[in-house]
């Protein structure tokens, strides 16, 4: 398995809990159909979620069906660039759009 990259969450501290809670959160993240799509998930200690932050979106796979380097390629582009996670990065930048006027 790769070394995840050196900017994306740490596994231990607050800022993994914080992660790993908003991913869990996500509509964006299926913990089930990532875990049947790629079997080295199983296969490791993590949980799909934490899989995920640590491994899978700097492998560049899809956090489900509907979420992936395909359907949101200028996220994973961004977060590829950031060092951070693409579901996380997707939140953050829906949190600070401005509200459309009315």
């Amino acid at each position: 398995m790769p070394t995840p990259d050196p900017k994306s969450a740490d596994s231990t501290g607050a800022d993994a809990l914080h992660a790993l809670e908003q991913l869990l959160q996500s509509a964006h993240f299926d913990p089930h159909w990532y875990s049947t799509t790629y079997a080295d998930v199983t296969k490791s200690a993590l949980s799909p979620a934490m899989h995920f932050l640590k491994y899978g979106a700097f492998l560049a796979r899809a956090a489900a069906p509907d979420f992936s380097p395909h359907t949101h390629a200028d996220i994973y582009e961004q977060a590829r660039a950031s060092g951070e996670n693409p579901v996380l990065l997707y939140h953050r930048l829906q949190a600070e759009a401005p509200e459309p006027a009315p």
